[in-house]
């Protein structure tokens, strides 16, 4: 079917995210960290300079339906990562913000680096369920 993108340094954050988009039938790669991420959206091992190969990878079809990404991790924060993958890519990327963070602030932060939504922690199913079923076809 698809696939989704989970990007959190928590691990328990990762793995009810992931149960939740496995119901739904989606494959799913999960990231600690945006760096990883990106190892994992543009292909690569790990180590290399994340902005020259994500300029390399530019232009490559986007591996997943949907990121669900933590806004506050260490290293690289998920803002920096979407903008990061927004400049690698070439086809709109859906990037949900799952955050404890959804001050006024945070979410203006958050839209105008383009994530799409911004969703608060815990999430449950009743929130995404919604938010996936806008990105696939079930």
């Amino acid at each position: 079917m698809g696939r989704a993108l989970i990007v959190d340094d928590n691990a328990a954050n990762r793995r009810l995210l992931e149960a939740f988009c496995q119901a739904f039938g989606l494959s799913v790669d999960c990231a600690r960290s945006g760096r990883q991420a990106l190892d994992l959206v543009f292909g690569r091992g790990t180590g290399g300079a994340v902005e020259a190969e994500a300029e390399a990878a530019a232009g490559r079809d986007f591996p997943y339906g949907i990121v669900l990404m933590d806004i506050h991790m260490p290293e690289m924060d998920g803002v920096e990562t979407a903008r990061k993958i927004f400049a690698a890519s070439e086809r709109a990327v859906p990037i949900v913000a799952v955050t404890a963070d959804t001050t006024p602030e945070n979410r203006a932060r958050c839209i105008d680096a383009g994530i799409a939504e911004v969703v608060h922690k815990p999430v449950s199913v009743q929130v995404l369920a919604p938010i996936l079923c806008r990105y696939f076809e079930f």
